[in-house]
């Protein structure tokens, strides 16, 4: 792909170019119209001689416009290539430009890439503990659950033995209270008969 630089630069190549080819043309030209010139001043010989210094006279008005078309020319022809190694050097020089750019962005994307890379790592690394986390945290759910329902059935098994060590406890007074007052009615019964006795 051309940038416009190179085209211009082609554009102003063939312009020099055809200047050149035009200046080139001029001077055939110039150098025709002297060799005519000389012809006419040969065969003027044979005219008479106002005749003749009239045509050399108009050949060398001719010269002089050719040599000063010719010289303009050159001077364009030497202007454009001024201008021309101007662009060049331009040209240069954005070129250099244009490398140092592509590689900042070639750095840059590459940096680009890296940062990507370690954003990928980082977020899988994430996603892994996040699922590993959701796991435990299932997993501690369930054991909660199950120690909650342990710990009820626990709790009902403390109450029950509690009402049953209270009922034994309570029995087993009842039966040595009710025991130790049969035996004291009749400890005094007997205390009671012998005392009559007597």
């Amino acid at each position: 792909m051309l940038t416009t630089i190179q085209l211009q630069t082609a554009t102003e190549a063939l312009t020099a170019g055809a200047l050149t080819a035009t200046a080139t043309a001029t001077t055939a030209t110039v150098a025709a119209v002297t060799a005519a010139a000389a012809a006419a001043a040969a065969s003027a010989s044979v005219v008479t001689g106002t005749a003749a210094t009239a045509a050399s006279s108009t050949s060398n008005t001719e010269i002089e416009q050719l040599q000063q078309a010719l010289l303009d020319k050159q001077t364009q022809l030497y202007a454009l290539e001024t201008a021309c190694l101007r662009e060049s050097e331009r040209q240069l020089e954005l070129e250099d430009s244009v490398i140092a750019w592509q590689d900042k962005y070639d750095r840059l994307y590459e940096s680009h890439k890296r940062v990507q890379k370690v954003n990928q790592t980082l977020e899988d690394k994430m996603l892994k503990l996040v699922d590993r986390n959701t796991n435990e945290r299932a997993q501690l759910t369930s054991d909660v659950a199950t120690l909650s329902v342990r710990l009820a059935q626990a709790n009902f098994n403390i109450a029950k033995l509690q009402r049953e060590i209270v009922s034994t406890i309570f029995n087993e007074l009842y039966i040595y209270i009710y025991s130790s007052r049969y035996s004291f009615l009749k400890y005094l019964m007997i205390l009671s008969n012998s005392t009559r006795k007597s």
